[in-house]
């Protein structure tokens, strides 16, 4: 069995958004940079090539994100159960265009792709600089490829379990210190500018008016937090009476509750920490 990378909490974290910005570097991603830290399971990760390669014909073309302006593509991704975030540059300094990268978990594709990502990439625009420049050209900028990718699942040390309640802790303090209680466009637009991945979570079985806005970050800046979590209570208006209606009613729904919650992936079972 391969060997599985374990990531400390004092590492230097660089996010792994940056190998999701072209199409070589999901290649690269799946096949060369698996959690064992350069350890490879080729047979492993030809199942997942093959499996995106699926998922992209039966799956995301149908879709037809691309060609569409980026808010239709990320709001179709939204309505599909999908979190998607703002990427405006390469974060290791490669000559990319913008993106939004968007994560479904569970994906429903069966455990070789169980987490599924879709890297939106966007036409070059001049003067997008930041998230917020970002989010201000979503309406106009254009969808230029849409790209299924079904990455390793990470794991980390037992020291991230031990300190949860700790890390949890910290969280609260950063949320109770800027409070999100109120209109949800506005705690969306805000999230979505530091560097949370946003969407809707609705429990099976259940309406639209039941659905709550939930949004993660990883790194999540926190130590031992490997993944913030927040999961906001939601009144959503009338007229949202499905998923795909959510995204459209945000300026009119408001944010009664927040909780937050720092997840914690696979633990590893042996080996050095790395």
């Amino acid at each position: 069995m391969t060997d599985r990378r374990k990531i400390s909490a004092t590492e230097v974290a660089v996010p792994n958004r940056w190998l999701r910005r072209s199409a070589w570097g999901l290649v690269a991603a799946s096949v060369l940079l698996s959690p064992a830290g350069f350890a490879v399971d080729l047979g492993e990760s030809s199942n997942k090539l093959q499996k995106a390669h699926e998922i992209d014909r039966q799956y995301v073309v149908p879709l037809r994100l691309k060609g569409k302006r980026a808010i239709q593509s990320i709001e179709v991704l939204l309505g599909e159960g999908f979190r998607c975030d703002l990427e405006p540059y390469s974060a290791i300094g490669l000559d990319e265009p913008p993106m939004a990268t968007c994560v479904k978990q569970p994906s429903g594709f069966g455990p070789s792709c169980d987490d599924l990502i879709v890297g939106l990439r966007f036409e070059r625009l001049s003067g997008i600089a930041t998230r917020a420049d970002l989010l201000r050209h979503l309406d106009t900028i254009k969808v230029q490829s849409a790209l299924p990718f079904c990455p390793y699942k990470p794991e980390v040390s037992a020291e991230f379990l031990a300190s949860r309640a700790t890390a949890e802790q910290a969280l609260r303090r950063e949320i109770e210190a800027a409070p999100l209680d109120g209109n949800a466009k506005a705690a969306y637009d805000r999230l979505l500018i530091e560097g949370f991945y946003c969407g809707f979570a609705l429990e099976p079985g259940s309406n639209a008016g039941a659905a709550r806005l939930v949004c993660t970050k990883q790194p999540s800046g926190i130590k031992f937090c490997f993944e913030s979590k927040l999961v906001m209570e939601v009144q959503w208006p009338p007229e949202a009476k499905t998923v795909k209606q959510l995204f459209g009613t945000l300026p009119s729904a408001t944010i009664t509750a927040v909780q937050s919650s720092c997840e914690v992936p696979a633990l590893k079972r042996d080996g050095p920490l790395l």
